[in-house]
């Protein structure tokens, strides 16, 4: 990289908060695996034409149906490779994000244009989803270009005005349905779990009995815990408009 270019980054990350590339967590479950598996279903009853996946990851399953109509026709991702870093400052109207390229043909190739959504990993920090305004963390960024400022470009950079969006308005009458189980004698756990059981409450493996003693006003139990078997479920679906519907989470134990 030209020497005059690093300068102008060096003063870019004093003045305006410029963060480097970070290094990335692997997310869980893989998104990739999703990508290279996959079958169509028909429409049957209260369900839409979908995609059907079902994919092994970390110790558990998943079966993941999802549907919709994409309202939006690109969306660019800041994890990719030839992003050096961004630099984002929030605003009143909207807010500021700048992407610095490692080259032209990066940057190029990008053609980063009005009405696309930029996506990007927590690692960056960058703090202007309404997730992350309402929280110390920083969250998954989605956001929706407002206009594109070019004429940074031969600088290696692009600034951008955008905004927020959630990810539910950027399909129309959105269907997902998503479940997911432990495989037995694997590692990964979403909660403690022993034996046959998927998840406890309270519940100790070694004795099988309660952990703790449970006070609830005058009452105090000493053998209080659950253990079960449970399949997880998630389920969002919005209408025409991209108004979520229906947004539900069950656990479904197996009764005998």
């Amino acid at each position: 990289m030209p020497l005059h270019v690093v300068s102008v980054l060096a003063l870019l990350s004093i003045a305006a908060g410029y963060t480097k590339r970070p290094s990335f967590k692997k997310p869980f479950p893989d998104p990739s695996l999703f990508h290279k598996s996959g079958r169509r279903l028909a429409a049957e009853g209260q369900k839409p034409e979908r995609l059907h996946f079902e994919v092994e990851d970390g110790g558990y399953h998943f079966d993941y149906d999802f549907g919709g109509i994409p309202t939006i026709e690109r969306v660019f991702n800041l994890d990719s490779q030839g992003v050096e870093g961004i630099s984002c400052t929030r605003g009143h109207a909207y807010h500021n994000l700048t992407i610095f390229w490692s080259n032209l043909a990066v940057a190029n190739a990008a053609n980063l244009q009005k009405d696309v959504v930029i996506t990007g990993s927590p690692e960056w920090g960058c703090s202007l989803s309404n997730a992350s305004r309402k929280s110390s963390h920083s969250s998954d960024l989605v956001l929706h270009i407002l206009k594109v400022d070019s004429s940074a470009l031969g600088m290696l950079r692009t600034e951008l005005h955008v905004l927020p969006v959630s990810p539910v308005q950027l399909f129309r009458n959105l269907y997902i349905d998503l479940s997911w189980y432990p495989l037995q004698g694997e590692g990964r756990h979403l909660q403690e779990s022993c034996g046959d059981y998927t998840y406890g409450l309270n519940y100790d493996c070694q004795t099988q009995k309660a952990k703790d003693v449970y006070s609830i006003g005058p009452l105090a139990c000493s053998n209080c815990y659950a253990a079960l078997k449970a399949t997880p479920g998630f389920q969002v679906e919005t209408d025409n408009l991209g108004v979520p519907t229906k947004i539900a989470l069950d656990l479904s134990p197996p009764l005998k």
